[in-house]
This record gives structure tokens, C-alpha cells and sequence, in this order.
């Protein structure tokens, strides 16, 4: 009897604690700094700074996002690139948030925008919806926004040119973990243009970091990822919990990962929608110096 009713109060304990660290988590906002020393240098030395977003899903911090804009603003970068996920899939989804804020950041740098499952999915599934997505496009690309489907853009920054390309996966490709992954290094390489001649760095914005082996024969220095939330719980020496496919303990939960030819940084995000919970784990935005 001693014995079962430690147990429930041990089990209370840590519910308490995982119930306080999510509401403590989700208040929260960090910034993850990168250098990547193979990366790029303008002519004259100096650093091209990126600021790396993912995973909104129409959270706010603060009135009006003022306190996600602030801390975008003082890691004063070159470019803002959008991997995804910045709206919650709904057949009468609601852009307002979104719009709101990236209406303020084409203010601060150039915005690059590719799509996560979420924007793929009220783009190409629910007849209301595409419509609505393709205006919030359109409002998106009169901002200056350059938002990237299966396409490339190259940009001169301190004299360097950047190429950025934005990957849009199908939904097979988002499936559970108890399906076999579909996708293939010859399907990418039809889906995505080739590397332009004149980039001097190729940075590929994918949502889905599941298949980094695959991205990493793309021709491309740097990949972008989020989608997995940091594995919504983060333990010690384990990682991440559990992703998005429901794959236990994922290999790819956040941070730095080295493949043969490409670096891939993996964001824990921004936002929670579904399952409203981090634990040990604070939303974040990536700086990163190149």
C-alpha cells in the first residue's frame, strides 16, 4: 500500500513539473547563435548574418509580436528566411498573425518564405482554403516577400551571392513513422532546380529534417529545417521525445548536424498547436553568422 501510494505522488510530482516547465517554456523566447566557419565571407571580411524562423503556427509574443520583432531586431541580420509552419493547417485558416508580423520584418532584411505541411496543406487540400492561401501569397509577395515553391532565388549579399531555395514536400512525405518513406534522391533532384552557376552558397529551406541523408546531396552548403518542435520534450542525453510521425526519439530534434557535403540546423521552433506542450524546451529563433 506504502508502495503504491509513493508511487502516485511521485507520479503527481512529475506531472506538476512537466505542467510548470511547459507553461514556463512557452512563455519563454530564446536565440540560438551558429557560426559557421565554412561558411562564406564578404570581400571585405565580414559576416553575413541570417535570422532563421519556423514553426509560429499564429503564436504571439507580446502585443502585436513587439517582443519576437525585438529580438529579431537586435541580431540586426542581412536575411530572414521563413522555414514553414508560420499558420495552422485549417479549412478557414487565419493568416492575420502571420501577415502582421512579416509585414514588420521585410522592414528589417530581405524575407524568404518556404512552405511547411501546414501551408502545403490548406495551399493544395481543402477547396476553401486555396483561395484564401493564394491571397495570403499574393499579400506576402507585395510586402517583398520572396516566397520560394520548389524554386530558387539568389540574392547579392556583401558581395556574395546567395542562393536560396525553397523545398514544398508532398504529403506522403509527411506520413506517420509506420510507412515507408517514398521519397527518393532522383525525385528531389526533378522537383528542385539545379544550383546556379553563379552562387557562391546554397541555402535549401526544408521543413521536414527526416530526410537530411537525401538533402544532402542537393549541391547545397546549408539546410534549414524545423517541423519537429524539439520533440516536444527534451531529456537529458536523450533529445527530443517524440516527432511529428510519432517516431520515438528522432534523430533529427533540434540543433547541428553534419552530413558528407551540407550542414543542416534544426529549429525547435516558434509555436505548438495539437498538443500544446514543451517541456525543457524553450521556443527559438537561429542566428546564424555564415
Amino acid at each position: 500500500m506504502v508502495i503504491i501510494v509513493s508511487s502516485i505522488v511521485l507520479a503527481l510530482v512529475l506531472l506538476g513539473v512537466v505542467l510548470v516547465d511547459s507553461i514556463y517554456c512557452n512563455r519563454r523566447l530564446a536565440v540560438t547563435p551558429y557560426k559557421l566557419e565554412n561558411g562564406i565571407q564578404s570581400q571585405k571580411g565580414e559576416k553575413i548574418k541570417l535570422v532563421f524562423l519556423s514553426d509560429l503556427h499564429g503564436r504571439t509574443y507580446g502585443t502585436d509580436n513587439q517582443r519576437l520583432l525585438e529580438v529579431i531586431k537586435k541580431q540586426k541580420p542581412d536575411l530572414i528566411l521563413i522555414g514553414g509552419d508560420m499558420i495552422v493547417k485549417e479549412p478557414e485558416p487565419d493568416f492575420s498573425v502571420a501577415l502582421a508580423l512579416i509585414g514588420e520584418l521585410v522592414k528589417v532584411a530581405p524575407v524568404y518564405y518556404a512552405n511547411g505541411n501546414h501551408e502545403k496543406k490548406v495551399m493544395d487540400f481543402w477547396k476553401e482554403s486555396k483561395e484564401a492561401f493564394l491571397l495570403y501569397k499574393r499579400h506576402l509577395e507585395e510586402l517583398g516577400v520572396v516566397y520560394l515553391i520548389n524554386e530558387s532565388s539568389v540574392i547579392s549579399c556583401k558581395g556574395r551571392q546567395i542562393e536560396i531555395v525553397g523545398l514544398d514536400l508532398d504529403f506522403k512525405d509527411y506520413q506517420k513513422c509506420w510507412h515507408k518513406p517514398t521519397l527518393t534522391v532522383e525525385e528531389l533532384k526533378r522537383r528542385l532546380p539545379k544550383r546556379k552557376r553563379e552562387a557562391d552558397y546554397r541555402i535549401l529551406l526544408a521543413h521536414n529534417p527526416k530526410y537530411f541523408p537525401l538533402y544532402d546531396n542537393m549541391e547545397v552548403d546549408l539546410v534549414l529545417s524545423g517541423h519537429v518542435h524539439g520533440g516536444i520534450m527534451i531529456l537529458p542525453v536523450l533529445g527530443g521525445v517524440i516527432a511529428p510521425d510519432l517516431r520515438i526519439f528522432p534523430k533529427y530534434d533540434f540543433g547541428k548536424f553534419e552530413g558528407k557535403n551540407a550542414t543542416m540546423l534544426l529549429s525547435k521552433g516558434l509555436g505548438v498547436h495539437s498538443i500544446n506542450v514543451r517541456v525543457f524546451n524553450i521556443p527559438e529563433i537561429l542566428a546564424i553568422e555564415i
